[in-house]
């Protein structure tokens, strides 16, 4: 019954957005004809070659078009003798590169993968409306023109749209944009209808098995099930709203989100979480173990969203989940982001009624530098008082960082400008390698008689952190009799998708059962 309430929701909703859209924009486009020179238009957007696709695609990427409101921009230019190819790469670059997909998308995967994205498709928008142009693809386009409105006088002679008043030019418009949508009504309900259905009942172990990483066809398998919500295509990529259910299909659970949750602020700056909450569809007064989440940024500002969807995978399985954000070292050195992590264990402590966490099970689980930040939770500076917690699980942590970059296969000189330096306080670490011993966790193994298991995974193709840190921890946790298991991920590079494998995280879950009270 709730997946069919959200797709009918996603239905009305969808539909009652997009005839706005269209109305507006064929209204909009209608007066901007009213107003500026059909010449000018044209000489703005047409070049010699594929100048005209380049400015066309670039206009385009500035408009917060949908797929369906780009429709009567391209008739609009195409009557105001805009080039054909032009015409194309705009209408091609607009509802992929729009500002609102650009934005969502950078939150959810982050900012590379948000340029090479428009990059992509940036260029491809131009070479699309450039090979149609010549190939000679304008001939087969039909005698489509926005409705030309008129009003008539007491005479009943035609009097020219410039001419009219703005509150007639309006009436005008708007008339004539609505006479524009009719005919293609019933088209645009049946591609919103697509979308609603994929959008609400399309299973999502179905899409994984088909367009998943096992699947070498998954590239076009996936274009083809993204085909109907294109229409909207901001709505195919999910969103950071302060509460949102992201998978109601799931046989046990659904997810709650609950988006930039505050739980201290030092030095000026709120520190968040993202909470993924499971809610069993039977007993709301449940209680799950929690999994403290830090994600890796070579200790600089963090992407506390990239990492929500594949982490939620865990919450789908029975667990809290909170993405701890720490100061970034630019604005505190090692170790404020040990601290931060150790603050957010005990906001989730005091917390745990509010977010359904058993407090008796909480583990600490980190990548790279939130590896190395999940590590320190379990390890003694001075005499700090830990916080009790189950067990660590590490992916690929930096762990000497002192000798790091001896390593041949690592991405640091250990300059005071790299990663490490500025952990330490901007200093080189051959300049203070006190300091950087002292910010390294392998050499508190020997005295960390209270430190919880660890789970640790480093992938042996790793050209960021290499190998050989987390190799050296295994060394030092099994000459000292600490509790650990190594699992050595045979060619992943840093952060590689190995690490996100259902099997993987089989391997984490049972690492977790067995460290439960």
């Amino acid at each position: 019954m709730n997946t069919l309430i959200d797709t009918l929701r996603y239905f009305v909703l969808i539909t009652i957005e997009l005839i706005a859209l269209f109305v507006f924009i064929s209204a909009l486009v209608e007066i901007i004809l009213m107003y500026v020179p059909e010449e000018k238009i044209r000489r703005r957007l047409s070049g010699a070659g594929v100048f005209g696709n380049i400015v066309a695609a670039g206009f385009g990427a500035l408009t917060p078009f949908c797929a369906c409101s780009t429709i009567p921009m391209t008739v609009g230019f195409l009557n105001a003798g805009v080039p054909f190819g032009s015409t194309m790469s705009f209408l091609v670059a607009s509802p992929l590169l729009n500002p609102i997909i650009l934005g969502m998308l950078g939150a959810m995967v982050g900012i590379k993968a948000m340029v090479a994205y428009f990059v992509i498709a940036f260029l491809c928008s131009i070479l699309f409306g450039f090979l149609l142009e010549k190939i000679g693809a304008q001939k087969y386009v039909k005698n489509v023109r926005l409705k030309p409105a008129s009003c008539c006088a007491g005479s009943h002679e035609v009097v020219g749209k410039h001419s009219l008043p703005f509150p007639s030019k309006l009436k005008v418009a708007f008339a004539g944009a609505w006479d524009s949508l009719r005919p293609i009504m019933g088209y645009l309900l049946v591609g919103v209808a697509l979308g609603a259905g994929i959008y609400g009942y399309m299973p999502q172990d179905f899409v994984m098995k088909i367009a998943g990483p096992d699947n070498p066809f998954a590239i076009p398998v996936a274009a083809v099930l993204g085909i109907p919500l294109y229409i909207r295509a901001e709505t195919a990529i999910p969103t950071n709203d302060r509460v949102q259910m992201l998978d109601q299909k799931d046989e046990l659970w659904k997810l709650t989100y609950l988006k930039d949750v505050v739980y201290a602020t030092k030095d000026g700056h709120d520190l968040k979480l993202q909470i993924v909450m499971p809610q069993p569809y039977d007993d709301t007064q449940r209680r799950f173990p929690c999994i403290m989440y830090v994600r890796g940024s070579a200790w600089m500002k963090q992407d506390l969203y990239a990492d929500v969807p594949q982490i939620s995978a865990m919450a789908k399985r029975g667990y809290v989940i909170a993405i701890v954000e720490y100061r970034p070292s630019d604005v505190a050195t090692f170790p404020a982001q040990r601290d931060d992590a150790i603050t957010a264990i005990g906001y989730m402590r005091e917390h745990a009624d509010e977010y359904g966490v058993d407090e008796r099970n909480i583990f600490v689980w980190g990548s790279s530098s939130g590896a190395y930040t999940a590590l320190f939770t379990g390890l003694h500076i001075g005499h700090d008082t830990l916080p009790e917690t189950n067990g660590i699980i590490a992916y690929f942590p930096p762990t000497d960082v002192l000798h790091m970059k001896d390593d041949p296969t690592a991405a640091t000189k250990g300059d005071a400008e790299s990663p490490e330096g500025l952990l330490i306080g901007r200093k080189a670490v051959w300049e203070a390698p006190e300091a950087a011993k002292a910010a390294s966790p392998l050499y508190y193994i020997k005295d960390a008689d209270d430190l919880p298991p660890v789970f640790l995974a480093h992938g042996t193709k790793d050209r960021v952190v290499p190998f050989s840190q987390s190799d050296s921890l295994a060394n030092e946790l099994e000459k000292y009799g600490r509790e650990y298991e190594f699992h050595a991920l045979r060619n992943a590079d840093h952060g590689s998708w190995q690490f996100w494998t259902p099997e993987m995280l089989d391997l984490v879950e049972a690492f977790i059962k067995e460290h439960l009270k």
